[in-house]
């Protein structure tokens, strides 16, 4: 679930007022909203067991990132809680909102070399 807005004049282009039509897969799905509300209710009840979990869990995941092979020397790692996000890229990462592109050689490597590890890891470049 989710909700965006902007100004008047950005918005009035989407359908059903403009020619541009936004709806993501499963936008309106009577299933998908019920799973929706039934997760945050999950999470909301059992809020003190869920979080701190989620937050070791992904803790241990971004600790185990670290030791990489050399030639991944570049890999940058930046978590907030639960959400952590990779760069390539060497010294500190990127503060600006659009980080540099990956080199597509090390980032094609990383893909194959997490699919081989059965990790769902997904570069955006």
């Amino acid at each position: 679930m989710g909700v965006f807005g902007g100004k008047r004049r950005f918005m009035d282009l989407l359908a059903p007022l403009g020619p541009v039509y936004q709806a993501g897969t499963l936008s309106g799905n009577p299933l998908a909203m019920a799973a929706g509300i039934a997760t945050v209710s999950y999470l909301q009840e059992h809020a003190d067991e869920v979080y701190p979990q989620l937050e070791a869990t992904a803790k241990a995941v971004a600790r185990a990132s670290l030791p990489r092979p050399p030639r991944w020397n570049s890999l940058t790692l930046n978590r907030v809680g639960s959400m952590w996000t990779w760069f390539f890229t060497s010294g500190p990462s990127p503060t600006t909102p659009r980080p540099p592109c990956p080199t597509p050689p090390l980032s094609a490597a990383f893909t194959r070399h997490s699919r081989c590890r059965h990790l769902a890891a997904a570069v955006a470049i």
